[in-house]
This record gives C-alpha cells, sequence and structure tokens, in this order.
C-alpha cells in the first residue's frame, strides 16, 4: 500500500532551548566584557547547534515505511502490527521513533524504536500491542520521529497508512453447559439418583478443550488424531441454540470497557467459542444501533461471523424482543435458548415465554445497571418484571464468574 508524506516542522527539544538560550548569553557576554574565552564557548555553542539542525533535516531522509499484515486478536490478547522500514540511501540511517495512536490498546499512543538501519537495508519491525476494547477500527496514520545525536532537534513525518482491524470481544472456557433440565431416575427407596456417569449414552467425540477434565478423553482417537479427544455424552448434547444479546442504550451501566454489555458480549463470545467444538447450529439475534438477526447455521464455520457481529455491536435504541420474536420462526422446536439482557423486559420476556410454549429450553441471564455501576451512581430500582413461570431470570453481577453460571445445571 502507498504512503502519503505530510513533513512536520523541526522544534527544538528542552535540551535545545536550554543550549540556545546559554549560546544568546554567552554571545551577550562575549559582546560586553570582550572575552575570548566566552566567544569560544558562544561560537561552540552556536556550531553545535548548526550541526544538530541540519542532522535533523536530513534524519528522516530516505526512510519509507509501510504495514505488514496484521494479525488476529481477542480484547486482552497481544496484538500483531508489523511495519516494513526501509532505507533506499546508501548510507546509514540513525535509530528514529516510530508513534501510531491505538484506540483499541491497554496504552493507546504506542511508541516503537528502530535501531540504525544500514545502507539499503528493509527491515520489518515487529510490534506486539495488547488490545483492551472490542470492536471495527480504522487506523490511518503513523508519525515516524527523528533528530540528532546530540538530541537538541527533532522533526515529524506523517505517513498516511490506512489499514482496517477488528478486535473480537475476550471469551473465557466453558465446560459442560446443561442446555436442558437433567433427567433423573427414582430408586426404590424414592430418592432422585443422578443420570450422570458412565451409564450416559454416547453421543460423539469431539476435540478437547482447556476446560474439558481428563476423564472422558478417548485414548484410541487421539492417537489416530494426534491430538487429544474427548467423548461427547447425550447429556451435553444440543441440536440448535439461539443466542439472544440486548444492547438497549438505555439500561448501559458501569464503565465503557466494563460495563454490563462488555460483560453480556464477553459471554456470548465464550459460548460462541464453546459451541463452534459442538454438533449442533446456532442462532443469533440481538437489538442495539442496529438489528442483527443470523439465521441458524453450523456452529464451527460461523464462528467467524458471529464473532465478527459481536465485535461490531454497539448499544442504541432498537429493542432485542423485535429481533429475537423475527428469529423465534426459523428455530427448530427442539433448541435451546440463550437470552442475555440488560433488564428484565415484559416484551422480551413475552417472546422467551412463546419460545418455551414451543417446546424449547430458555435459559434467562440479566445484567441490570445498577449491578454494575459504582454504589454511588446507582439509582434507584425500577419495579421488577415477573419472570414467565417456565424459567427463571438469573441476575448477573461483575464479580460473576462466567463458567460458573452458564455451566450451572437448571
Amino acid at each position: 500500500m502507498g504512503e502519503t508524506l505530510t513533513m512536520r516542522w523541526l522544534w527544538p527539544t528542552r535540551r535545545g532551548w536550554v543550549l540556545g538560550a546559554g549560546a544568546v548569553y554567552l554571545l551577550l557576554t562575549a559582546a560586553m566584557y570582550d572575552s575570548f574565552v566566552v566567544c569560544v564557548f558562544a561560537s561552540s555553542a552556536i556550531a553545535l547547534g548548526a550541526a544538530s539542525l541540519v542532522c535533523t533535516l536530513l534524519s528522516l531522509r530516505g526512510l519509507t515505511v509501510r504495514r505488514g499484515p496484521a494479525g488476529a486478536a481477542a480484547a486482552g490478547q497481544l496484538l500483531s502490527l508489523p511495519l516494513v522500514v526501509t532505507n533506499l540511501l546508501n548510507r546509514r540511517r540513525q535509530t528514529f521513533i516510530i508513534r501510531e495512536h491505538c484506540p483499541f490498546a491497554a496504552v493507546p499512543d504506542v511508541f516503537t524504536l528502530v535501531d540504525a538501519l544500514a545502507p539499503r537495508e528493509e527491515r520489518v519491525v515487529s510490534r506486539r500491542i495488547l488490545t483492551r476494547r472490542r470492536g471495527g477500527f480504522q487506523q490511518r496514520q503513523i508519525i515516524l520521529r527523528g533528530g540528532d545525536p546530540a538530541g537538541l532537534f527533532y522533526r515529524e513525518r506523517v505517513v498516511v497508512l490506512p489499514q482496517s482491524l477488528v478486535i473480537t470481544p475476550a471469551t473465557e472456557p466453558l465446560s459442560d453447559i446443561p442446555w436442558r433440565p437433567r433427567p433423573a431416575r427414582i430408586a426404590t427407596v424414592g430418592s432422585p439418583l443422578s443420570m450422570a456417569g458412565t451409564s450416559q449414552e454416547l453421543y460423539g467425540i469431539r476435540e478437547h478443550r482447556a476446560a474439558d477434565g481428563l476423564r472422558n478423553i478417548h485414548w484410541k482417537s487421539s492417537a489416530r488424531f494426534g491430538r487429544l479427544m474427548v467423548r461427547e455424552f447425550e447429556r451435553d448434547a444440543v441440536m440448535s441454540v439461539a443466542l439472544l444479546i440486548d444492547a438497549d442504550a438505555a439500561h448501559l451501566g458501569g464503565p465503557d470497557d466494563d460495563s454490563n454489555l462488555e460483560y453480556l458480549v464477553r459471554a456470548a463470545a465464550s459460548l460462541v467459542e464453546h459451541l463452534a467444538g459442538l454438533y449442533c447450529q446456532v442462532a443469533l439475534a440481538a437489538g442495539g444501533a442496529r438489528q442483527r438477526v443470523i439465521p441458524s447455521a453450523p456452529a464451527s464455520p460461523a464462528k467467524p461471523v458471529l464473532l465478527y457481529e459481536l465485535a461490531m455491536l454497539k448499544p442504541g435504541p432498537l429493542p432485542l424482543a423485535a429481533a429475537a420474536l423475527e428469529l423465534a420462526g426459523q428455530l427448530p422446536r427442539d433448541g435451546a435458548v440463550i437470552c442475555l439482557s440488560l433488564s428484565p423486559d415484559a416484551a422480551l420476556a413475552g417472546t422467551l415465554e412463546l419460545l418455551a410454549s414451543q417446546g424449547m429450553t430458555v435459559r434467562w441471564f440479566c445484567a441490570e445497571p445498577d449491578a454494575f455501576r459504582k454504589p454511588a451512581a446507582r439509582r434507584r430500582p425500577p419495579a421488577a418484571v415477573p419472570a414467565p413461570p417456565r424459567f427463571d431470570i438469573v441476575p448477573l453481577r461483575p464479580e460473576t464468574s462466567l463458567a460458573g453460571v452458564l455451566c450451572h445445571g437448571a
């Protein structure tokens, strides 16, 4: 990609201002007292300043820069943003600095020191940036900053290098999510016995994930594929899962990067990551700035699309209930529905009641704004909307473990 250059005026550093003020003072002193020694010092300061000025003017000459292929990253991970720097001259180029503003980074202003370049050298400058925020970002320019060996002046060049980046939401490992209420059988003494254990019916074999234990490893398949494989049982299987995410701006609470909406997006992304390893289909509906309805599709190939939609999700006035109602007609009757809302909305409750009446397993999680606000900023909570009789609302708080609440059996 070509670069567009804009040169900035060179400017003295703090050391340069001190040297300039000292040179003026020495010149005035030499003129008043006609001192040879003072004249020598003043002349030396002026000569040093002039040499540094020339070095600064030429410090960025012959340097070109272009972007390398960016890596993929989720919030909280290191993002690779390499640059390719080339010295077009037959002379050595001194050390310079690359600065770029990255709003998604933990430290937005990223500074990179590039060591001296040999004549005609091309070098890949690796930059690994810790991300903090999800979303889509348009990077427009970088700034090259050079100077002189004495550090008296600096000069900057603005290089316009557009680049589009998408930072997906952070995820947490999940295991054994009970999509449906766990069945139980009655013993002869009348006490319920769990159906979990070796008596479960085998559903299939899938790749081992970090949250899985070692008990269900299928060693023959692991030896065949060269990686750990685990047995998946019927109790854990689900054919179709629908994720409903609320992004109503009227119910936001908490700091921007740690709000209740960001908590729900992280939960949804964790579910997408988990479902990608199962034999099922997944659908998505969301409100907010614009309505999103993604029909059911196999979870593994749909994963990049779903994570992209979650990364681009922004709060807005559109309610979740309308998107959920539109998706409802496309869902199979034996599926599971995970609702992640910002408030116990009455219209949403009616839609979930409709889904439950069609035979779907509904689990409703609610992250109300006051739970994510600081105590001083909390408001008087409105009257609670009663949950439909088929399911309960599970409250979410900032300290709530996603794995603990999502993997808790009904």
